[in-house]
């Protein structure tokens, strides 16, 4: 059944953390621990938590220390606290080497920390390393160097030039040194001392003055933004306004600072300080250009910025403004016409949107050479990918043109360097970054300085598949009025495969040959037109360019949007866009822009609609539609037949909702896989649609039911089903066991739950209580009556047992794993006789599990541990009564949930139950045995007909005990590995009898007390 969700706001990972921390005060360190642990798996990334874990884990288990404090610094690698508790955790295990590359490595990219601890734990670690000191840099320029003798003098270098330093460090003392004014302008700085490098040389010059931000206009039209120093994160970021007003020729600079932290744009992530700031409206003047940069020179992401909050443009101006944009040579304003209020007329002119019916032309277009245009800024290895697949796809007369935006990476400016050397490609070059649609632009413009030339705009981080570029030319001539092709791709919204809302890893290699060769196979020259192109591969024809111009490099900022404006403009011109479905190129994604895409997307959208009103109608009734959908559903139904066998498969009818009936179809999969047959897994989708599947993770086809019915058929039949297995039928919203009818092979029922003939499936009736299964029909109907169905379907109850006697009576056999479930199906359907079939070895897995339970040592309390997600049918209630009778009568008794709740908050109250936090399937054992339980507990209320929870306990070494009922307890009795009591005792009994499970004999020997307090 469908695991509870846990309650976010009382089983909180803030409350878990306090929990924690109070802990930790009064010296309970092993409580402390359990508390941060919870805290953890609530909210895995927050580094706070995981750093006070760590530090309680020090002198415990330091291994474990360091394993979180590397996934922390993964996560954030500016957190100051995470890298610092990781070189703390790698000193006390004995791992000098690691300690001594943390620091370096932190040093290299991050200002020194305003923090005495870090400086002395740094000395520490230098000592220890047997380095000659250490250096760090900050942001404004002035060196600290520590010394752990004095050897010989420091030598500096600012991009291997040497610097003069007049004195000597003392052995001990910290040296400071400020580096000449030019420092802002290097790139490294190299340190020594006498012939021993300093630990942190050599030192990232840009890294340390790097700023991040990003600026918007506000509502009411001034400005508002956050930036910070990733560097020195507990520093406010500095920064420059540069305003420009048109209207006087005038240019003014403020200076700025981001230290507002409830100005903050959005949610702050965990480990960052993001500062705001704001510039209101009445400081702007009506007209302006703006840039807002840091104090290293950069633009914030969104700046730079055009406000006109008073311009209105007229329709009259709309026909010129394709002049304005063109990029023929020589256009200019007409006369009289100030360049700067034309950019300021353009960021608000009014297009709606609209597609002009394009006149035919006399004759077929003319192919023309083609340039392959890729702006680049970051990412040399993207790079590097990128022009190696474009290796022998490049037309005759090709060029491939590379615009450097003023890159200060030196690995890609080496790999350009080397690329235009070779002749491989043309390098343009600007002075400094202009963002991408300046990039985009330049390319444009050498593309069409002389004749006219198709473009293929491709972000670096993109790889071709062979053959790419003559698909995608082929479809770019395929009619007269095409004026740009983009292919599908994993990352790129409404081209996106599997789903326009479900981006996948980029395919690399040959994963990426076989799903380009499945695109090219299964939807062969099919195209579809599309409102807007998508930037990160687009093939632009060379007459819709002339007519339409170039991209807008003074609205969209760094990026997103500029491709859907050029796109809108073009159809005004009557060109349309389509997408080469048979086309797969591989995107990363995100490269350029990392964790401010999300800012810069929103920030030009808004723009989009102001420039093109309809244009989210337009998108909108696009996705809605997602004619793409075919050519997504070809491709995978061509994959999922890749894997067909010869000697057939199996079919499993399943619901889509987790638990214990997953895990028995995955059983089962690798069983049928095993006799060399094909799994495949059939289940419910969304909005009437079902999907079939290889297990574990291959390739899933989705089926609109019921209008798909037949095709869903046709493909089942081609893998030549042996049989078909019928686990649940819970989400179809059809009489699905009629698929088995329809491919002619005969079907086995598998008994998981009761939802044959009771809509609640497990039989708990008036207050989540077991309803005794009375005879009487109506009573059931009056039972649905008050309570909710979980069938997700109106039938009836006795339409639902008439179908369910006709399936059972139909099908091959019906397979129970218990004797209790075969027993309780017979009853209620008269004649049948389930096979009973265990889904596990019971005396396998039991056989760890020891004689008796020791009873806790004098002064403690005895541990049960309860596993899995706790919600009403597995005894919810129960147990919060237990603990609430625990704590009244003051009981030796506690409890441990390894799993979750529907309410942690009412339990952790009674102080006599922890909760873990969810876990994965695989740590399960591991995290019961971690919680050094005394005793398993059960309190499931309906008739289990498996009970993988009680394995799992087993599994651990525990004795178990359990309600008299369904197969948990059959299978507690045939094993002899537990206690079982009559359902219904009040809670007071229940813990009576679970201290008497404890054995009186004398407790064996233990290593260690534990602490027995939660």
């Amino acid at each position: 059944m469908a695991e509870p969700a846990p309650d976010p706001d009382l089983a909180s990972a803030e409350a878990a953390l306090r929990r924690g921390c109070a802990a930790l005060d009064s010296g309970d360190v092993a409580a402390a621990q359990r508390w941060f642990e919870r805290a953890r798996r609530l909210s895995p990334s927050n580094t706070g938590v995981s750093i006070l874990q760590a530090a309680s884990l020090l002198e415990a288990d330091p291994a474990k220390a360091i394993q979180l404090m590397r996934d922390c610094c993964r996560q954030q690698p500016h957190s100051v606290q995470a890298r610092t508790m990781l070189i703390v955790c790698a000193g006390r295990l004995g791992e000098i080497a690691l300690a001594r590359d943390e620091l370096a490595g932190f040093l290299s990219n991050h200002a020194l920390p305003d923090d005495p601890s870090f400086r002395i734990m740094a000395d520490a670690v230098v000592r220890r390393a047997g380095a000659a000191g250490w250096i760090a840099l900050g942001s404004d320029g002035v060196c600290t160097i520590a010394a752990t003798d004095a050897a010989g003098p420091v030598r500096l270098a600012l991009d291997e030039r040497p610097l003069r330093v007049g004195r000597k460090p003392r052995p001990g003392a910290l040296m400071r040194h400020s580096l000449p004014q030019h420092w802002r302008r290097a790139h490294r700085l190299s340190a020594a001392l006498g012939d021993a490098a300093l630990l942190g040389s050599p030192i990232d010059v840009q890294a340390i003055l790097r700023i991040e931000g990003f600026v918007a206009v506000s509502p009411d039209w001034g400005l508002e933004g956050w930036a910070w120093h990733p560097a020195a994160p507990d520093r406010a970021a500095e920064l420059r306004l540069t305003v420009h007003d048109p209207a006087t020729d005038a240019t003014t600079e403020h200076a700025l600072t981001a230290d507002d932290d409830s100005l903050v744009l959005d949610q702050q992530p965990q480990g960052l300080r993001r500062r705001g700031f704001r510039v209101p409206p009445a400081d702007l003047p009506a007209f302006a250009h703006i840039h807002v940069r840091g104090v290293d020179g950069r633009d914030l992401a969104g700046s730079p910025i055009t406000i006109g909050r008073e311009l209105r443009a007229s329709r009259r101006a709309a026909a010129r403004i394709a002049h304005v944009y063109s990029l023929r040579p020589g256009t200019r304003p007409a006369a009289g016409e100030d360049a700067d209020s034309w950019r300021l007329l353009d960021a608000t002119l009014l297009l709606p949107v609209a597609r002009m019916k394009r006149p035919a032309p006399e004759s077929p277009p003319r192919r023309a050479p083609l340039d392959i245009v890729i702006p680049v800024f970051r990412g040399a290895g993207d790079f590097a990918a990128c022009l190696a697949s474009l290796r022998g796809q490049v037309p005759r007369g090709g060029r491939i043109v590379v615009v450097d935006d003023g890159s200060e990476d030196p690995e890609l400016c080496d790999a350009v360097d080397r690329a235009a050397t070779s002749g491989a490609i043309t390098l343009l070059r600007h002075a400094g970054n202009q963002g991408f649609p300046a990039a985009v632009r330049t390319g444009l413009r050498h593309a069409m300085a002389q004749a006219p030339r198709d473009v293929l705009l491709l972000n670096a981080d993109t790889i071709l598949p062979q053959d790419a570029i003559a698909r995608l030319r082929r479809t770019a001539y395929a009619a007269d009025d095409i004026g740009s092709v983009t292919p599908m791709t994993n990352d790129g919204t409404i081209v996106s495969y599997p789903a326009p809302d479900q981006p996948m890893a980029a395919p690399q290699g040959e994963a990426l040959r076989v799903l380009d060769a499945a695109f090219a196979a299964a939807n062969r020259h099919v195209t579809f037109d599309i409102p807007t192109a998508v930037g990160f591969c687009m093939l632009l024809r060379h007459d819709c360019l002339l007519e339409v111009g170039g991209f807008r490099d003074d609205v969209f900022a760094q990026g997103y949007g500029e491709e859907n404006d050029w796109c809108l403009r073009a159809g005004h011109f009557g060109w349309r866009h389509v997408a080469a479905a048979d086309v797969f190129v591989a995107h990363t994604g995100g490269t350029s822009f990392g964790v401010l895409k999300t800012h810069l997307i929103a920030r030009n959208l808004t723009l989009l609609n102001r420039l093109h009103p309809g244009y989210d109608r337009l998108i909108a009734e696009f996705c809605a539609r997602d004619p793409l959908e075919r050519a997504r559903h070809a491709v995978d139904l061509h994959r999922f037949q890749a894997g067909r066998l010869a000697q057939g498969s199996v079919l499993l009818i399943t619901h889509d909702m987790g638990g214990g009936v997953a895990r028995h179809v995955e059983t089962r999969s690798a069983a049928i896989r095993a006799v060399g047959l094909r799994p495949i897994l059939l289940r419910p989708g969304q909005n009437g649609a079902c999907r079939i599947s290889e297990p574990p993770d291959g390739h899933t086809v989705e089926f609109r039911l019921p209008d798909a019915f037949e095709d869903l058929v046709r493909a089942l039949r081609r893998e030549r089903p042996q049989h078909v297995e019928l686990h649940h039928f819970i989400g179809y919203g059809l009489d699905i066991v009629t698929v088995a009818d329809r491919l002619g092979v005969p079907y086995d029922i598998y008994v998981h739950d009761y939802a044959t003939w009771c809509p609640r499936v497990t039989m708990l009736g008036d207050g989540d209580r077991y309803c005794g299964e009375p005879t009487e029909l109506q009573t059931c109907i009056d039972c649905i009556g008050r309570n909710e169905s979980r069938l997700q379907d109106p039938i009836g109850v006795a339409q639902l047992r008439q179908r369910s006697a006709g399936w059972i009576a139909a099908a091959r056999q019906a397979i129970a794993p218990s004797r209790d479930a075969a027993l309780r199906v017979a009853r209620h359907f008269p004649g049948t006789a389930p096979r009973v079939l265990p889904w596990e070895a019971d005396a396998t897995v039991a056989r760890r599990v020891p004689a008796r339970v020791p009873p806790p040592l004098p002064g403690t309390r005895l541990r049960v541990v309860v596993p899995g997600a706790i919600g009403p049918d597995k005894g919810y209630a129960v147990l919060r009564a237990c603990a609430a009778d625990a704590q009244a009568r003051d009981l030796p008794l506690e409890f441990i949930v390894a799993g979750f709740t529907m309410d942690d908050g009412p339990l952790l109250e009674t102080g006599r139950v922890f909760v873990t936090g969810r876990f994965e399937e695989a740590e399960g054992a591991s995290l019961v045995a971690l919680q050094q339980a005394d005793l398993g507990f059960l309190p499931s209320v309906w008739p289990e007909t498996w009970c993988y929870a009680l394995s799992l306990l087993w599994q651990a070494g525990l004795r178990v005990a359990a309600f008299d009922l369904g197969a948990q307890a059959e299978r507690i009795r045939a094993t002899g590995t537990g206690v079982v009591f009559p359902l219904g005792l009040p809670a007071s009994r229940i813990n009576d009898l679970l201290l008497a499970a404890a054995s009186p004999s004398p407790a064996p020997s233990r290593q260690s007390v534990r602490s027995r307090t939660s």
